[in-house]
């Protein structure tokens, strides 16, 4: 795991995280896009700027046809939206992993916080479910 992409997901988690009775929980469709995009670029530099990621994209087709048009006409719009649909098909490639790291990120994030009150994850000796209570 790269270390810049887990501490991005720390960061969103420790953002947009929500308290349920349940524990932490951040849902990954609140976070902003711009966020989404900037945290698809961590795991494309954690993959060595390696392009697999288009070349192995199940919109592959629809990457190289938006990339054609906007050779063809030169146009702003058509840059503007082969720049939409190349952010939208790369944060679609990662999605699995950014919501993997995300949810590792706002438990080690809910961790930290009961922890730093003295509370700590307890593991019931009956039925063996965890639960936070005091440090004793």
């Amino acid at each position: 795991m790269s270390n810049e992409s887990y501490k991005y997901a720390y960061e969103l988690a420790a953002n947009y995280h929500e308290k349920t009775k349940d524990g932490y929980y951040t849902d990954w469709r609140k976070i902003p896009d711009e966020d989404k995009e900037a945290f698809a670029g961590l795991l494309i530099d954690r993959d060595d700027r390696d392009l697999f990621s288009i070349y192995e994209n199940k919109n592959y087709d629809d990457i190289v046809c938006s990339l054609l048009s906007m050779l063809s006409k030169g146009t702003r719009d058509a840059e503007e939206d082969f720049t939409l649909c190349l952010k939208k098909n790369l944060v679609s490639y990662y999605e699995d992993q950014m919501i993997e790291l995300l949810d590792e990120a706002t438990v080690d994030l809910e961790t930290e916080e009961y922890e730093s009150h003295g509370i700590v994850r307890m593991q019931h000796k009956d039925n063996g479910e965890s639960y936070w209570g005091a440090r004793t």
